[in-house]
């Protein structure tokens, strides 16, 4: 909703006020819903695509650094009980 009404990089004040009513009737509060205005608005302000969506392929890369990370963690620990 928020990327529909964005001009460009900027959203109108009346399109703003608009998306915090809807925001209100899903009972998201106004601090929440700016939030997440100014969130959107910062991913797209660096000249990203409007449709920019994240390939399947970026849920792997993920799940492959958080399970690297884990196992440096569990080769540390190891390191330390076996001293």
């Amino acid at each position: 909703m928020i990327v529909d009404r964005l001009e460009g990089r900027i959203l109108p004040y009346s399109a703003r006020l608009e998306l915090l009513s809807a925001a209100a009737g899903f009972g998201i509060g106004r601090f929440h819903a700016n939030l997440m205005i100014a969130a959107v608005q910062h991913q797209l302000g660096d000249g990203q695509a409007r449709s920019h969506v994240p390939g399947p392929g970026a849920r792997w890369h993920l799940a492959a650094a958080v399970l690297l990370i884990q196992s440096v963690i569990l080769f540390a620990a190891w390191i330390l009980i076996v001293r």
